[in-house]
């Protein structure tokens, strides 16, 4: 039961992380940089991305810190 529950965790981070990445405004390339510490890697990501290639969860996890980052520096100019 408990694995269960982890795979699901596991798949729904992985999804919404999925998501984050088809925000056309957000150029993948600042992700990349984010996620790997390179600009090179853009095409392992867009891999990821367009389900080429499987996408990790501790990617996934640090994609959603990515995302989760940059709405707390657009809170952050909003409220000023």
């Amino acid at each position: 039961m408990k694995t269960k529950r982890i795979a699901r965790t596991h798949e729904n981070f992985k999804n919404k992380a999925l998501k984050l990445l088809q925000i056309k405004e957000i150029p993948t390339t600042e992700v990349c940089m984010y996620l790997y510490g390179s600009k090179l890697k853009k095409s392992t990501l867009n891999q990821k991305k367009t389900g080429t290639s499987p996408l990790l969860f501790a990617e996934a996890i640090k994609i959603i810190e990515y995302y989760g980052h940059l709405a707390d520096k657009v809170d952050d100019i909003i409220n000023e």
